[in-house]
């Protein structure tokens, strides 16, 4: 009886494996049942010859043949999950067939030797398969470790069991007794593989709890610290670790989007190229590991891995994520697995629980970036007001200070005298100001993406000498040598936020070039834009400060070395860069000055000539309800030679406007009675005053509402004067037909001289540009011009004496002369040149646009004499 149900445990195991094979063609599945077939057998002849009677001798013969084979199947299944030399097998097989031959070919009673050969080649490979499968056992962790170790058990106990029936052919007196310890021996073989190959739930769910509290201790504990990338990393280790897989892969994929891996352990990270979702899919629903070596249509996502893995198999079981994509826990091995589907599942459970962990960290980073990001704010804020704080109450306390000395002066026929020094430090006190002003709000502008460009092609030496004449005094105080090097083009730009830029970047660099040093500015079109740089001879910025130097309020180097600013400048100039769709760049090094690097995209036009632009009249009309803005305003075109008509209402204006219509119109929007709006209205609504170019001039910024109904431009007080003479004079002079006003420049400064003269031709003038004073007197009176520009220091003759001799010559006496000049002049000065000199105008950036306000002027003054 003991030996019937120790056949029919056999015989469960084989049926089992019988089934898993017919359901899968499993080959690992039909080595199983192979290896049970001898016993199952048995159990089938037991049951005919418990019904039916005894079975034939040759079927009896078999049956005892495929008893003995059973190490040796069990040695090769053993090959088909961890390598067994090819000679091991063979040998096995050989030894195996020769003693089994004699056993079943011997009539029986087999003969004692060939009987114990039989048992003694049973003993030795079945010992040897015990050996393979329990290193198999320690290399594997979990469950699978455990029904290893017992299948290897049952292995060991069936070599004992058929070892303990050798001294009973020896002696027969003892085979009873021996029997019963072999069946006993067999029936616990049978109970171990029963455990092995098919566990109870109980015991299933014992080692699962084992395994799961082995792998949740390493990975739900992660730190604080910990990476989400570091925490998947982890898993995928553990995960090989536990199943003893060559290879493990955590793969995820949204929607149509390609596979992303977010861990491997056991070979080279890399991305799955041209793998999607659908892939994946295929191979989550494979109902046995891909054999990618045989597969004809195997998934790519499997191929890619097993290449990187070095393996033939790839197993795929899906992780649960909460997000809904759709993950999985790849394993690649070189060997068939057994009993690893137990762990598998398990794993990919504990897979989603990484995910919730991974996704908390990841949570938590952003956390910690947005408190970075608020103590930075923070920070940014209190050097903000440290910064401000000082940098304010310098203009302000000039401002303040002079203006009340102004107050306290004495009274002289009702007006105090003021010297012209307290109000030129107010001036510039006042201009700093703003300037500091217009910087916070241009950042403003920039971060929340509300600064507008206004793009036009500007010529760009014009654009650069502008800006380098404005700094020249700063330059010349400290003896730098600057080198221009910009070639003819004309580049796509807001000309108003280009010269901040190019401001910026020159100011920043005469400010730390020592004396004596040099500043090169050079342009260049490249890969369809332009490439321009500013390089000095500084003592240069540490590799790492080239990032700090572009945020706002910082400075760099040691504190005694920093130098006054707000640190706003070149912070403002990447954000103007970028605003143009470029990038700024440092190139330095300690001691070895640097180069600011800007590149803008955008075409690049290269000039050959530039067109004149037809000159025109000159009288605008004002209307303005502020008795001070109105008068700053008539002050403005006054002193640039307009004439200029004022109204003090819309309804005034308007009248004015259709008595005599202007060349230009300037347009408050706040007036009593009929608005700003309206008016802008009505004149567009009079075919008579269409074509008159409007200007508003406002406290309230509202651009883009002013252009769209029709101003040609749009000012916010307080205005700039260059600015709006240049606008002025643009459109003034572009709505005549007269010939072009004949202009003579003079300036021993062949820089600056090329400068103004290109300047003056863009503008529609017809100039002669000259270096030598008296060949300009020589000029002067043979030929007839509208408008004389002279510098006062210039050799041979000064320019006081040139412009007395001009005036006292009744030839040129009424030609019209401005005074340029570089350096601030004494009242002395100013009263040599009182009635002589229409103004004096100060080199710097805002000379040329002053000198093309004049030049409107001046063509309205020389228009009746030129039709005569």
């Amino acid at each position: 009886m003991v030996a019937f149900v120790i056949e029919a445990l056999f015989a469960v195991v084989f049926g089992q494996a019988a089934l898993g094979y017919l359901a899968g063609r499993d080959e690992v599945q039909r080595a199983v049942m192979l290896m049970f077939s001898a016993m199952a057998a048995l159990f089938a002849l037991d049951l005919l010859r418990r019904t039916l009677g005894p079975p034939p001798l040759a079927v009896r013969d078999l049956a005892v043949a495929a008893i003995f084979a059973q190490p040796y199947l069990t040695l090769r299944l053993i090959a088909l999950l961890r390598p067994v030399p090819r000679r091991l097998l063979w040998s096995a097989l050989l030894a195996y067939v020769a003693s089994a031959a004699p056993l079943v070919l011997s009539p029986p009673p087999a003969p004692r030797t060939v009987t114990l050969g039989a048992i003694g080649v049973y003993a030795v490979i079945g010992a040897v398969a015990t050996g393979f499968l329990v290193k198999e056992a320690r290399r594997r962790a979990g469950s699978s470790r455990a029904r290893l170790w017992l299948a290897a058990l049952g292995t060991g106990l069936m070599v004992t069991a058929l070892a303990l029936l050798a001294p009973s052919v020896l002696r027969p007196n003892l085979a009873a007794v021996l029997i019963v310890v072999s069946r006993a021996v067999a029936l616990g073989a049978g109970l171990a593989y029963l455990s092995a190959f098919m566990p109870p739930r109980w015991l299933r769910r014992m080692w699962s709890g084992s395994a799961a509290y082995a792998a949740g201790r390493e990975l739900l504990y992660a730190t604080r610290e910990e990476r989400p990338e570091t925490t998947w990393q982890r898993y995928a280790e553990t995960v090989r670790r536990l199943s003893g897989a060559d290879g493990v892969a955590v793969l995820a994929a949204a929607g149509n989007r390609p596979v992303v891996e977010l861990a491997v352990s056991g070979f080279a990270p890399g991305p799955p190229d041209g793998c999607t979702a659908e892939d994946m899919h295929a191979l989550l629903h494979a109902a046995q590991p891909v054999t990618v070596a045989k597969a004809r249509h195997a998934p790519p996502v499997a191929v890619s891995y097993a290449r990187r893995g070095g393996g033939r198999y790839v197993r795929a079981v899906q992780v649960p994520l909460r997000s809904g994509d759709q993950a999985a826990l790849l394993f690649v091995n070189r060997y068939r697995s057994l009993f690893a589907e137990d762990d598998a599942r398990l794993l990919a459970d504990l897979g989603g629980q990484v995910a919730i962990v991974a996704e908390r960290q990841h949570l938590t980073e952003r956390l910690e970036a947005s408190v970075a990001a608020l103590g930075a704010a923070n920070d940014a804020k209190s050097d903000f007001l440290a910064s401000m704080s000082h940098e304010l109450r310098t203009p302000l306390n000039a401002i303040i200070g002079f203006s009340d000395l102004m107050h306290g002066e004495p009274r002289r026929d009702g007006c105090h005298l003021v010297p012209p020094d307290w109000i030129h430090n107010v001036l510039s006190s006042g201009q700093h100001l703003l300037r500091l002003v217009n910087d916070i709000l241009d950042i403003a502008k920039v971060e929340s993406g509300r600064l507008e460009l206004h793009r036009q092609d500007v010529p760009l030496r014009r654009a650069v000498g502008e800006v380098t004449a404005a700094l020249g005094p700063l330059a010349d105080r400290k003896r730098l040598h600057l080198a221009v090097r910009i070639p003819a083009v004309a580049v796509n730009v807001d000309p108003i936020r280009m010269r901040q830029i190019l401001d910026n970047l020159l100011s920043n660099a005469i400010k730390f070039t020592p004396e004596d040093g040099t500043i090169t500015v050079e342009a260049a079109a490249e890969g369809g834009g332009l490439v321009l740089s500013v390089t000095d001879t500084g003592p240069g910025i540490a590799a790492a400060d080239h990032e700090r130097i572009f945020e706002e309020f910082r400075q760099v180097g040691d504190a005694g070395s920093r130098l006054a600013g707000t640190g706003l400048g070149l912070a403002l100039t990447r954000r103007l860069v970028e605003v143009h769709g470029g990038q700024v760049e440092v190139r330095s090094a300690p001691g070895a000055g640097c180069t600011f690097t800007v590149s803008l995209p955008g075409p690049v036009r290269e000039l050959s000539t530039e067109d004149p632009v037809p000159p025109g009249g000159c009288g605008v009309l004002v209307i303005e309800d502020d008795p001070n803005a109105a008068h700053l305003l008539r002050t403005y075109l006054a002193s640039a030679g307009y004439a200029v008509n004022l109204a003090v209402s819309g309804e005034a204006g308007l009248a004015a406007a259709k008595a005599e219509p202007p060349d230009a119109i300037l347009l408050d929007l706040h007036l009593p009675g009929m608005d700003g709006w309206q008016v802008l209205h009505s004149i567009q609504a009079d075919p008579a005053l269409r074509d008159v170019p409007i200007f508003i001039v406002s406290v309230i910024d509202e651009r883009l509402a002013g252009q769209a109904v029709g101003a040609v431009d749009y000012f916010v007080k307080p205005v700039n004067r260059s600015r709006l003479l240049a606008r002025l004079a643009e459109h003034v002079l572009a709505g005549a037909a007269t010939p072009p006003p004949r202009v003579l420049v003079v300036d021993d400064d062949a820089a600056w001289l090329a400068l103004v003269a290109a300047d003056l031709r863009h503008a529609g003038a017809d100039v002669t540009a000259v270096t030598d004073p008296l060949h300009a007197l020589e000029l002067a009176h043979s030929h007839a011009f509208d408008l004389v520009v002279t510098d006062l220091a210039i050799p041979r003759l000064d320019g006081f004496a040139l412009v007395n001799s001009l005036r006292t010559d009744p030839a040129t006496q009424h030609v019209p002369v401005l005074v340029m000049t570089g350096h601030d002049l004494s009242d002395a000065q100013r009263s040599r040149l009182d009635g002589k000199a229409l103004t004096v105008l100060t080199k710097d950036s805002d000379t040329c646009a002053q000198l093309r306000a004049f030049l409107a002027g001046v063509t309205q003054a020389a228009t009746p004499e030129r039709a005569a």
